[in-house]
């Protein structure tokens, strides 16, 4: 069995994982791990009408996860692309904010996203090592927000650990109604940041699949997902684009 597929977690009782005492061993790989179900059911991602090949793309592998409502976001009008992106991430926010009653996480993607190359030909096993990587992170996300991949300059590789990253991108996240407020009331500019840079500027997160990293293209990811910018499906997007406007 590969090193990787080994996780080490602390004792586990009905009322959740101990964060006291020494972690003992699992006998199975941390993916296949039964842990408390943590995610909510409803996944977001984001996806503008002219990118068809990603919206397959995506649409397809969050199902192959076992994802069974999954909401497709079309951009929030604006002229400027970056701030159309940054509105639409904050209209996702606002959704799961107005749902007080449940504290689990909904996750949030860009519609550039691919699974980590250890887990893309497995898709089946991602839902459960999310959950047992909430269940090791709970004690240590006082926010309500955990990055599924990030993508880190020179600085940020040497800094970023799986307990606490400082951090590029928002192509992947999961936060709770507790986070989508605490966003809500702490990012400071929602209409001129871009959405990214306004999570960066405002905290550190820890991160689900720190131990993986991607090396596609440039910058350097890591965690869980990453963006697949060389892949067949991909279309030029606001990276390439840097001029584009939005006028969905």
């Amino acid at each position: 069995m590969d090193n990787w597929r080994i996780a080490r977690l602390p004792p586990y009782s009905k009322s959740g994982y101990s964060t006291l005492g020494s972690c003992a061993q699992l006998d199975l790989p941390f993916e296949q791990y039964e842990a408390p179900t943590h995610l909510a059911e409803q996944v977001f991602y984001i996806n503008t009408d002219e990118h068809k090949k990603r919206n397959a793309h995506a649409k397809a592998l969050l199902q192959s996860i076992g994802f069974k409502n999954i909401t497709r976001v079309k951009p929030v009008h604006d002229s400027v692309i970056y701030k159309s992106i940054t509105k639409t991430h904050k209209y996702i926010v606002e959704q799961i904010a107005g749902k007080p009653g449940s504290d689990k996480y909904y996750c949030i993607f860009e519609d550039d996203i691919e699974l980590a190359d250890e887990f893309v030909n497995r898709p089946q096993e991602v839902k459960n090592y999310i959950n047992n990587s909430i269940s090791r992170y709970l004690g240590e996300d006082p926010i309500g927000f955990i990055y599924l991949g990030v993508c880190l300059d020179t600085r940020q590789v040497q800094s970023c650990t799986r307990n606490r990253c400082n951090a590029w991108c928002a192509h992947a996240y999961m936060v709770s109604p507790k986070g989508a407020r605490w966003l809500l009331d702490n990012i400071k500019d929602w209409e001129n940041w871009h959405a990214d840079y306004a999570y960066l500027k405002t905290f550190s997160a820890p991160v689900v699949g720190h131990e993986f990293s991607h090396d596609h293209t440039f910058p350097r990811w890591k965690g869980l997902f990453y963006q697949a910018r060389n892949a067949e499906w991909y279309e030029a997007g606001q990276t390439e684009n840097t001029n584009a406007v939005y006028t969905g």
